[in-house]
């Protein structure tokens, strides 16, 4: 019995973890831009399209995006199905078959399109939402920390993967230096042709799927959905109880609805007081059906702003290097940017999901977005400064894009609870579809009348629409009144709640007044111990 109590003590971090792991292989989504100049400089000049260009080869990561936005839908439902292992193991693996099959198909643009954008984006985005989804389930009042060290690994993929990349490629540092031709619109840009570069860029394509793939078989394993009694909703503003009761050895005790307190390996890790939002089942009192946040007014106002935000991340993923080229000649210095923008990528998820758990949802998002808009505009003005300013200012830029894939999650589960969280976060993401779309055709279309700095000035004015929106979501406090709102008397009231719990415990005769006693601390004695937590 207490082997197994402890097991369940620990079980919630190795869930973490292995969630954390199979979001490091799903986060080479975030390479591309270090790979899209060896992939264009050898379609360029091995491949069947001597004109492609870098604004052509973004179609690979805009279908990529496509595919795992509505890959999203489709991993949600299955999680409901075949639990969050299967279903993460089925997405990366099928990930990491696509990478390995752009061995045979680099050459060619369209097949690439296929193949590392294709299948690539519809095996991340059916192993990308369960992980996340599971973690929370696990810490119902911590939701936002759960998820964001969960998907901090998408964030941090790129620190390994893009050194992995550019040394097996371009270990020597030789410079891009075939010039753009006439017929080429922006003259700036340089494609690599050192025969031994050209030769490696297929080989990295198995050596990636071999290291994916392991990895993901060890984090899947690690991966399963919690019991019922620890899956329950999290206690309201209004419950003084523990979340989960006392009784039974295997069951976590959350010591009350603002804190939560582990006994792990003889260290006892505290957070600090969260937020009274981030305590509800969700602003409509109760997990809503998938039908009914549809029907809500939220649902398209919270797919707006990620359509609005997400354009932010798609051009910078895509073009930092290419941009970085115009006026940085070395590749390990570009590819060194890229490696120390990840771990940027990463910690902002874990920070802005502790930030909305502190103070929820929209001051976080608002802050972020305020941060984001500065750095746009001033990103373009870096290449007139020199490319230290470039260093600066490309991590501080994955810092802001990164929280958004902590926050998105967040808000979607705080919004309509936890019940078909992953299946509603892959309808809100299915907004990436228009918003690569958007990107891919601006990028192809625009980038010859504006250039980059007109590019970014776009993103920036998309940035400040979708803060403008976030201003209509509702404050944390309040409770949405809707036609979806269940009826007054099928509520439960505190009282008859609590009435209920000393009934349980006046029947049970193996829990004794003493240990009654001590599980049901007073509200009180409850606040003082939030008080002293110290965040």
């Amino acid at each position: 019995m207490a082997r197994s109590s402890e097991l369940m003590r620990v079980r919630p971090w190795l869930v973490m973890f292995g969630g954390l792991l199979t979001h490091l292989t799903l986060g080479s989504y975030y390479t591309f831009g270090n790979m899209s100049p060896y992939i264009t400089s050898y379609i360029r000049l091995r491949g069947n399209q001597p004109d492609a260009t870098f604004g052509a080869a973004i179609w690979i990561y805009t279908v990529q995006i496509m595919g795992m936005s509505v890959a999203m839908i489709f991993g949600g439902y299955l999680g409901e199905k075949l639990g969050s292992r299967w279903t993460t193991m089925i997405g990366s693996l099928l990930m990491s078959a696509g990478v390995a099959l752009s061995y045979y198909t680099c050459h060619d643009l369209y097949l690439m399109m296929l193949t590392y954008g294709l299948m690539v984006g519809v095996g991340t985005g059916i192993g990308y939402t369960n992980p996340l989804t599971c973690a929370m389930k696990w810490l119902p009042n911590h939701r936002g920390m759960a998820s964001g060290i969960v998907v901090s690994g998408f964030g941090a993929g790129s620190t390994i993967f893009t050194q992995v990349q550019t040394i097996f490629i371009n270990p020597e540092d030789i410079p891009a230096s075939l010039p753009s031709t006439e017929s080429d619109c922006i003259q700036t840009e340089k494609y690599f042709d050192d025969k031994d570069v050209l030769d490696r860029v297929p080989q990295v394509f198995l050596v990636l799927a071999g290291v994916y793939a392991g990895m993901q078989i060890i984090g899947c394993l690690l991966i399963a959905d919690p019991p019922e009694n620890v899956a329950r909703k999290p206690a309201t503003e209004t419950e003084s109880a523990p979340l989960l009761s006392a009784k039974g050895s295997d069951t976590i005790v959350l010591e009350e609805h603002y804190q939560i307190d582990f006994t792990l390996f003889k260290w006892r890790f505290k957070l600090g007081k969260i937020h009274e939002a981030s305590t509800k089942e969700s602003l409509f009192g109760r997990s809503l059906s998938v039908k009914e946040a549809i029907r809500t007014y939220l649902f398209p106002l919270l797919w707006v702003t990620f359509l609005f935000n997400g354009q932010a991340t798609v051009y910078l993923v895509n073009s930092y290097k290419t941009f970085g080229q115009t006026f940085i000649s070395s590749d390990h210095f570009l590819a060194n940017v890229g490696t120390a923008s990840s771990p940027m990528n990463a910690v902002t998820r874990i920070f802005w999901g502790v930030v909305a758990d502190r103070y929820s949802y929209k001051p976080a998002m608002l802050t972020l977005g305020s941060m984001c808009t500065v750095l746009l505009i001033l990103y373009y003005f870096t290449s007139f400064v020199n490319h230290y300013a470039y260093a600066i200012c490309t991590p501080a830029l994955f810092f802001c894009i990164g929280g958004n894939y902590s926050l998105w999650p967040f808000v979607t589960t705080s919004t309509f609870g936890p019940a078909h969280a992953a299946f509603l976060y892959g309808l809100l993401f299915s907004s990436q579809i228009v918003g690569g779309m958007v990107a891919a055709l601006a990028h192809t279309q625009l980038t010859c009348a504006i250039g980059y700095g007109g590019l970014f000035a776009l993103c920036t004015g998309l940035q400040v629409l979708s803060m403008l929106l976030t201003v209509l979501y509702p404050d944390p406090a309040q409770r949405v009144q809707t036609e979806v709102d269940l009826p007054v008397s099928h509520t439960p009231s505190a009282a008859a709640a609590a009435a209920a719990a000393a009934a349980a415990a006046a029947d049970d005769p193996t829990v004794d007044g003493a240990e009654h006693s001590g599980t049901f601390a007073s509200s009180t004695e409850q606040q003082d111990a939030v008080e002293s937590t110290h965040f």
